[in-house]
């Protein structure tokens, strides 16, 4: 598709207007002679006119939209899109799609006779065939729009879902008097096994005479992650208060502690070998 091409859409649209335009023309003495009961009948079924026109023409510009994206005729960005955009599970999609579909093929029926009731004035102006058509025309074309609103409804609800983990939270409660909390487990999809029943991993004061291990590479977190958020809890979470040796190479990390230590009412009792002063 070149940029000076017109869209899917527009040429859509032209030749609807073309094709109204033809049936005006070939229905030029019905309508001269029965203008103002024509007027009368628009006037009393604007409802059923306007969401029949709403509905055709987001039917038109959601469904080219698609096709565009889908079967890639506009080629622009597409590679940056696929490489940007997540994967959705199938069976989420086929959730979804089931999910409206079924909504809409038992609203249907509300449909029907909401487009009956809307049209009364318009079913004396044309004939029997003609009226079933439009009344078809109308269930097919809101059902369309009633089942991609709806898809994206969904879709637009899972996206909340799954940015506030709804699905699978942590418990609120991140700490517990007497242990400490390392961080948590079963949070992130992994090639084991789906993210599910995610939980805070605690250790009871007795585990605290092993070792704790943090790896990582330089920028990574490791200080502020977990090890300072450690010396917090080992301060705040025992009844015993403990006792520590902390090696700082490179200095910056003792400032931090003294800043816990104060927060707690404890900095009295730090003694500093070394650098006095510990970089603050």
């Amino acid at each position: 598709m070149r940029n000076d091409d017109i869209s899917p859409a527009l040429a859509l649209g032209i030749l609807g207007l073309v094709a109204v335009l033809f049936l005006g023309l070939q229905n030029y003495q019905f309508i001269s002679l029965n203008w103002r009961y024509i007027l009368s009948a628009l006037e009393t079924n604007k409802l059923f006119i306007v969401t029949l026109a709403v509905s055709i023409i987001f039917d038109v510009l959601i469904i080219t939209m698609i096709l565009e994206r889908t079967i890639g005729y506009k080629k622009q960005g597409s590679r940056l899109r696929s490489l940007k955009r997540g994967h959705v599970p199938l069976k989420e999609i086929i959730g979804k799609l089931v999910t409206s579909g079924v909504v809409v093929y038992f609203s249907s029926a509300g449909i029907r006779e909401f487009a009956i009731q809307n049209s009364i004035s318009i079913s004396k102006l044309i004939s029997a065939e003609y009226y079933g058509l439009l009344i078809d025309t109308f269930i097919y074309s809101t059902s369309i729009l009633g089942s991609i609103a709806l898809y994206g409804v969904l879709t637009l609800i899972l996206k909340i879902k799954s940015l506030l983990n709804l699905s699978a939270g942590l418990p609120l409660k991140t700490t517990v008097k007497g242990h400490l909390t390392l961080g948590s487990v079963g949070e992130e999809k992994s090639n084991f096994e789906d993210a599910q029943n995610p939980k805070w991993v605690v250790i009871p004061q007795k585990a605290l005479n092993g070792n704790i291990l943090v790896t990582g590479s330089i920028g990574t977190g490791k200080t502020q992650g977990t090890i300072l958020t450690y010396v917090d809890q080992l301060f705040k979470n025992f009844k015993q208060v403990p006792t520590a040796l902390i090696l700082d190479p490179k200095g910056s990390f003792i400032k931090n502690v003294v800043e816990i230590l104060d927060k707690r009412g404890l900095s009295d009792r730090c003694i500093f070998l070394g650098d006095v002063n510990a970089h603050v």
